[in-house]
């Protein structure tokens, strides 16, 4: 029995008495607890039987968040981490992620100190996880989506390989590089006459389907359509610098243009309205690239190479001829139906360059064609004038030979053996 002062002061209080220790090995009873003391000592018996004593009688003991409570809050810190990293970028969702797992814990630990609720730490901790794996999943998938679907969009515009490195390297851009090409330069006959008729719709329609056959072509045979213009098409076929141009390719695409054009009817009103197609095929060395200024770029072909396709394309016009190519194009490729045309100095150029003519259909040169152009190459032209004639005769559409002959015989020739144009 306590009296006195000491009575007083315990006087209506609950007392705990019991065998506490400042060292361990004479601690008689201990227990390891989330509230071990500082200075590493477990608590004591009567130290816990106090702590739930008070805990029951202050109705102050540590409580459990409901389950709705706790999944309304699993589900609000996952459905942040997912958001965070399906919309942010993969380099901003770590940090993002990270501040708001330091948030969350932050509040656990202040619902604990204030208000002696303990909310669901671990569950909530692995489903941030499994939020942020598929956030960072949904990003990656919408972001190949999106740029699949970019590729689709500029793969309309712009060649394939070209696409992927301006994706790989916006800002090197589609940079310049030389390489070895056959270029290939086609242009639609009438077309003025189709353009001056009918209305622009109308126009746009037929050169759209007109372009579906020259375009399948060009791609089947590994070709790039670098450019379009009214009736024109500039196509290439690259290699790198010194390799062999896939020179039989540009000309078996050119053969099934001009057997597309051929079958292509405009107007289902005007069956005998007709696109024919003339192609030129030179190859060379050229810039392959990016050619503009300012915030305009363009993938072109650029040198003399383009030049002189583009020169054999408007030669046909003079020679009634379809498709012309140079010399070069056509070397060494036996099975390609073709005839040798002869040398032509071009517009525009200073060395004339040997010319021949790919054939839709493979027939043999008449003899007297083949002997007046050796003539004419032997410097003979009063003598190739007759034997051109006698060509005609025997074939009165063959173009070429109706050109030589009437060249032939105006004279002034500037070289033995060559056709100097002087004009486009």
């Amino acid at each position: 029995v306590i009296n006195g002062s000491a009575g007083d002061a315990l006087r209506g209080r609950a007392v705990f008495v019991g065998h506490i220790e400042p060292f361990y090995p004479l601690q008689l009873s201990s227990f390891d607890t989330p509230f071990t003391r500082s200075d590493g000592l477990e608590l004591s018996g009567v130290e816990l039987a106090a702590t739930a004593f008070g805990n029951l009688l202050f109705n102050d003991s540590m409580r459990l968040a409901s389950a709705p409570l706790s999944l309304a809050l699993i589900a609000v810190f996952c459905a942040l981490v997912a958001a965070s990293a399906r919309l942010l970028p993969v380099s901003a969702a770590a940090p993002a992620t990270l501040l708001l797992i330091g948030a969350a814990l932050g509040g656990i630990l202040l619902a604990f100190s204030r208000a002696a609720l303990w909310l669901p730490v671990l569950p909530a901790l692995l489903g941030g996880l499994v939020a942020l794996i598929s956030g960072t999943l949904l990003h990656l998938q919408a972001t190949r989506h999106a740029r699949a679907r970019e590729h689709r969009a500029f793969a309309r515009y712009l060649p394939g390989h070209l696409v992927q490195q301006i994706a790989a390297r916006p800002e090197a851009g589609a940079q310049s590089r030389p390489a070895t090409a056959v270029i290939l330069a086609s242009d639609a006959g009438s077309y003025t006459a189709l353009a001056e008729q009918y209305d622009i719709a109308t126009v746009a329609e037929v050169m759209n389907r007109y372009y579906e056959r020259l375009f399948a072509p060009v791609r089947e045979s590994g070709g790039i359509v670098s450019d379009v213009l009214g009736d024109a098409m500039l196509a290439l076929w690259h290699c790198e610098p010194g390799d062999d141009p896939p020179r039989a390719a540009a000309c078996a695409a050119a053969l099934s243009i001009c057997a597309a054009a051929c079958d292509f009817r405009p107007l289902a009103a005007r069956p005998e309205l007709r696109l024919p197609t003339r192609i030129g095929l030179h190859c060379g060395e050229v810039l392959l690239g990016s050619v503009g200024a300012g915030d305009h770029f363009e993938y072109r072909a650029v040198g003399d190479t383009v030049n002189t396709a583009t020169r054999l394309e408007q030669l046909n016009k003079r020679l009634g001829t379809q498709i012309l190519a140079s010399a070069a194009v056509a070397a060494d490729l036996a099975d390609l139906p073709q005839r040798p045309v002869g040398a032509f100095l071009l517009p525009g150029k200073s060395r004339p360059l040997e010319v021949v003519e790919l054939l839709a259909t493979p027939h043999a040169c008449s003899d007297p064609y083949l002997e007046a152009l050796e003539h004419f190459r032997a410097g003979d032209p009063g003598r190739a004038a007759g034997l051109f004639e006698a060509a005609i005769r025997s074939q009165p559409d063959d173009g070429v030979a109706v050109f030589y002959a009437g060249y032939c015989r105006q004279g002034g020739h500037a070289a033995p053996g060559v056709v100097n144009l002087v004009a486009k």
